[in-house]
């Protein structure tokens, strides 16, 4: 159902309704806001205008696939034609991982936590072979009743490498020590076969993952940037874990901790902080010049120049905004407000 979101002009800034839309001029790179009650623009540099609000669709993770946006929750994923749902397929978290990320693939496919679609819908990939991985050279030690499942996992955009973060679960209504490790941090190739243990030096299973243009950032031990290829790290970062996002161009990782967010260059400078309030979820446009934040009632836009920061646009939302990601061309903007709705912006230079 169309029609969840309004805006309203302020400061100068055009709300364009359903109109038909004004491109970006030359080679201005845009950014809008998302939401899905009424919002605010705080600049002149962009217009918005819905494209599109869909109720009862969960998505605990949004992207854009080669035929255009993806979304997903822990029992489906959803392959949208246009502006709306096409097709959804099942998808198991307790095999695949909690999905956190969505990332479109070299080859066409969609990588949605360790599970890989191909432009079909169908899974693509050796379950069995995930679980091998996943006591890949512990001696004496076999997937069948290990308790190892997926927490969390991502794809790099090549399709070569894919980032898992193990932990152990205990069988229901077992009492029986878990043997160790209880946790575990690997990163994988494309047929699941290991290529590198970072466990001893992250000591808890990786939360958050994402991955983009060769770089890696991770949560849930200390917050890491990785070279995406080889799992050296880079970087080590201070601060709580919180949500995590890599420019496509994999030159900017943003992170937040709290109400703070922080730009850092790849191998780990930080380039600039500021105060964005409650921060749930963060997407960064493809250089990493526009960042876009999330909270339980608001979606802000930032653009990011140097050392600074300034609010280029927000809107009041009506849900947990924790899902956001930019369009490839950095021309829309999709928003997963959970519990159950998806909004989509385009996003239009004045």
């Amino acid at each position: 159902m169309r029609g969840l979101l309004s805006v309203v002009v302020a400061a100068g800034l055009t709300a364009c309704g359903n109109g038909t839309p004004k491109r970006p001029p030359g080679d201005v790179e845009p950014a809008g806001v998302p939401g899905d009650a009424k919002g605010k623009a705080m600049n002149g540099e962009v217009t918005l205008r819905v494209v599109t609000s869909v109720s009862d669709q969960p998505a605990d993770a949004v992207g854009w696939g080669p035929d255009g946006i993806v979304t997903a929750e822990s029992g489906r994923v959803a392959f949208w034609r246009g502006d709306k749902p096409d097709r959804s397929v099942a998808f198991d978290a307790n095999t695949w991982g909690w999905p956190k990320n969505i990332v479109a693939l070299a080859d066409g496919s969609v990588g949605v936590a360790a599970a890989r679609f191909d432009r079909a819908g169908a899974l693509v990939g050796d379950p069995k072979a995930l679980a091998d991985a996943m006591v890949a050279g512990l001696t004496g030690r076999t997937s069948a009743g290990s308790g190892y499942r997926v927490r969390t996992a991502s794809w790099d955009a090549d399709g070569e490498r894919v980032w898992v973060g193990v932990e152990q679960r205990p069988r229901r209504g077992s009492t029986a020590p878990m043997p160790e490790p209880r946790y575990r941090d690997l990163l994988l190739d494309g047929s699941f076969a290991l290529v590198a243990d970072a466990s001893a030096d992250e000591a808890v299973a990786w939360q958050h993952i994402v991955v983009a243009g060769g770089t890696a950032a991770t949560a849930g031990g200390p917050r890491s940037i990785w070279k995406a290829g080889t799992a050296t790290r880079t970087a080590s970062l201070s601060g709580a874990p919180g949500a995590l996002a890599v420019s496509a161009d994999g030159q900017t990782v943003v992170t937040a901790d709290g109400s703070t967010v922080h730009t850092h260059a790849a191998d780990g400078p930080e380039r600039a902080r500021w105060d964005a309030g409650e921060v749930l979820g963060l997407a960064a446009s493809s250089r990493g010049t526009w960042v876009a934040t999330g909270s339980n009632d608001h979606v802000r836009l930032w653009r990011v120049d140097g050392a600074s920061a300034r609010l280029a646009a927000e809107v009041a939302v009506t849900g947990i905004a924790s899902a956001l990601a930019f369009s490839p061309d950095d021309q829309r903007l999709v928003i997963g407000a959970a519990p159950r709705a998806v909004v989509v912006l385009a996003i239009e230079a004045r």
